[in-house]
């Protein structure tokens, strides 16, 4: 059997312990027939017994609680490496934006935060105006479908009233009496 943990760790050594103890355990049983055993021959055996399921029980406590402490060593390990990637993306963003900094001071080009603020406005502005613009010509452009469908519209009618109106040349008024 490998070892994961080091010489001499808790779990290791009570894993060890366990091993001993069972394997005493199977060496001291002998296969013999109690009823043929003395009372106090029984006794002492069962007491014995007893002594080793004892000690293998304290063992296996030993090996939970070991089991309990490195659950909790693991926790604590698992907080720490959150902790510690909370801090290194702090760390990052802090280089980050020393680095935008360093390279404002030194563009010759920079004329400070306030000039910046006017060219976002002027920006602002210019993109406002845009909009206004874009929102003209979209009505314009459904003014101009909504026209273009009336006249659509009208020339249709007209054509009916022209195919009608032919209609009741070419027939007379039988044709419009007949439909009725």
């Amino acid at each position: 059997m490998t070892e994961p943990l080091g010489e001499g760790h808790a779990l290791n050594d009570a894993l060890k312990s366990t091993q001993e103890l069972i394997s005493e355990y199977n060496d001291n049983l002998e296969v013999t027939d109690y009823p043929k055993q003395s009372e106090a021959d029984r006794n002492i055996a069962l007491e014995k017994e007893l002594s080793q399921l004892n000690k293998i029980n304290d063992t296996l406590d030993s090996v939970l609680e070991s089991i309990i402490v490195t659950n909790a060593n693991i926790e604590r390990i698992i907080t720490s490496s959150e902790q510690s990637n909370k801090l290194i993306e702090t760390w990052a963003k802090i280089l980050s934006q020393n680095k935008h900094t360093f390279e404002l001071l030194e563009d010759d080009s920079w004329q400070g935060s306030s000039r910046d603020i006017d060219t976002w406005n002027s920006k602002l502005m210019e993109l406002t105006d845009l909009q206004k613009k874009q929102k003209e010509i979209q009505e314009r452009l459904g003014r101009e479908k909504d026209q273009e469908l009336k006249q659509e519209q009208q020339a249709q009618a007209k054509k009916r009233e022209r195919q009608e109106m032919l209609q009741r040349r070419l027939y007379g008024r039988r044709s419009t009496i007949r439909k009725q």
